[in-house]
């Protein structure tokens, strides 16, 4: 897994996005808090093809969250294909 919007010296995020790449996609792993510092760019980068995003790391989601998670979405290229997994803790 690739850590991904984790520049040194930047504030540690509340969200931690991580990505496995593999020929045609990868998977795309969440894990903190979804909020108002969101990095869409991280994201963006994450994101490869045919892409499934692990959304069972994701403890908190607040209204400004909610709004820059749309926002990423709706920035990524139209031929992403993407598949949400949220499973038991």
């Amino acid at each position: 897994m690739i850590p991904m919007g984790t520049e040194p010296g930047a504030p540690k995020p509340k969200m931690r996005i991580e990505a496995l790449h593999v020929p045609g996609g990868g998977l795309v792993k969440l894990d903190g808090d979804l909020d108002e510092h969101f990095n869409r760019q991280a994201l963006a980068e994450a994101v490869r093809g045919v892409t499934v995003f692990e959304m069972q790391g994701v403890k908190r989601v607040t209204s400004f969250g909610a709004r820059e998670w749309i926002k990423g979405l709706k920035a990524l290229p139209s031929s992403t294909s993407a598949s949400f997994g949220v499973g038991p803790r």
